[in-house]
């Protein structure tokens, strides 16, 4: 008989995301098989935007994060990618504008771009509306899209 207390803590937690990991790539991709990329991500959108504002609700309440300005968007979303295992480093942060850089040791790194754009993209703004509905999170690269580095940057809204 299989012993589950065999495991320790860490690795049991390590585990449990992994399966996490790989049912959301298997469920995209084959949703994305079925219906093609586009309307894929069009249908999972409000969605995905929906779970990233209620992460965001209790983000903000278990860490006491005050304010709704590009700051406390960076918070939020700092903390959902390292629960989410994504690895980043910040460039820039301005007033008006925070940039990331990242991807290399990244668990999403070898999915879909789909994956990537529902569970970083889509999740990421809709954690931004839930804090400030002026802001969102706009990719300008991705490793699954064939670019080197995954970037992305927190900022206002165009118009």
């Amino acid at each position: 008989m299989i012993d589950p207390n065999k495991i320790g803590a860490e690795q049991r937690v390590a585990l449990e995301k992994e399966i996490l990991r790989d049912f959301i790539l298997i469920q995209i991709q084959t949703y994305v098989d079925s219906v093609a990329s586009a309307p894929a991500v069009d249908e999972l959108r409000p969605h995905i935007m929906e779970a990233g504002k209620m992460f965001a609700d209790a983000i903000i309440d278990l860490y006491e994060i005050q304010g709704d300005d590009l700051n406390k968007i960076g918070e939020v979303t700092n903390l959902a990618e390292e629960f989410l295992g994504i690895d980043h480093i910040e460039m820039e942060r301005t007033s008006s504008m925070i940039v990331r850089v990242g991807g290399s040791k990244c668990p999403w790194r070898t999915g879909q771009v789909e994956a990537c754009k529902a569970v970083h993209e889509i999740f990421m703004n809709g954690m931004c509306t839930r804090v400030d509905p002026e802001h969102q999170c706009r990719f300008t690269q991705m490793i699954t899209n064939g670019d080197p580095v995954c970037c992305w940057v927190l900022e206002k809204k165009k118009e």
